[in-house]
């Protein structure tokens, strides 16, 4: 009975105070919203982490010129990494292996297929790029992460009947290459839909994002 009466004598105060009773009941919905956000933020975030640790794997690892002791901190737009860095990291850590090949991008199929292939800018600085791509896919054996410029999205409208006819055919609606000016002259950034055609039917191509300096692509052998 004591209970009850407790709880009638709440009820009414709360009654009898109505606005006080809707900002609290206001600000418990609010902060619960908040925390329940923010907990979903860091949830998407961690997952967005771990699914680019899961695809370059645990063994994985990416040096960037720059930083340490009395140094300024990391600068991926600088690639001054020589061979002596390599054989000095590789000095560091126990049980690693590191060959260093100078080649074409055109004869690399002479070293074989690897598990996994890591292509830096290089696709981007070079000016056959078709023939660089149908290069690459001959060394990959499992995925290659590629870092290249793409081309940007653009819309074009034609009056011409065989245009309107080809924006419905998949064939000629995606391929886009885009021509740029570079340090080293005229370069070619192609499509995703281009990258599919180049590469052929026994490669799956995802768009993993920004990059140190360009955006990065996945291509996994399927077959």
């Amino acid at each position: 009975m004591r209970s009850l009466g407790i709880s009638l004598e709440g009820l009414r105060a709360l009654l009898d105070h109505k606005l006080h009773t809707f900002f609290m009941m206001a600000g418990t919905v609010v902060g619960i919203a908040a925390l329940i956000v923010i907990m979903a933020i860091g949830r998407g975030t961690e997952r967005k982490v771990m699914k680019r640790v899961n695809n370059f794997g645990p063994r994985a690892m990416m040096l960037i010129a720059g930083g340490g002791k009395d140094l300024p901190p990391p600068d991926m737009t600088v690639t001054t990494l020589t061979l002596e860095d390599a054989e000095a990291v590789r000095a560091e850590i126990e049980g690693l292996e590191i060959d260093y090949y100078v080649k074409p991008i055109q004869k690399i199929a002479e070293l074989g297929k690897f598990d996994t292939v890591f292509c830096f800018a290089v696709l981007t600085e070079i000016a056959d790029v078709v023939g660089a791509l149908e290069a690459l896919t001959t060394v990959i054996g499992h995925k290659a992460f590629v870092e290249m410029a793409l081309a940007k999205p653009v819309v074009y409208v034609s009056r011409s009947l065989f245009w309107l006819k080809s924006f419905f055919m998949k064939k000629y609606s995606r391929g886009i290459l885009e021509i740029r000016p570079s340090n080293h002259g005229w370069m070619l950034s192609p499509s995703m839909g281009t990258i599919r055609r180049i590469i052929g039917d026994d490669f799956r191509v995802s768009y993993l994002g920004k990059g140190p300096r360009y955006d990065m692509i996945c291509i996994e052998r399927i077959r």
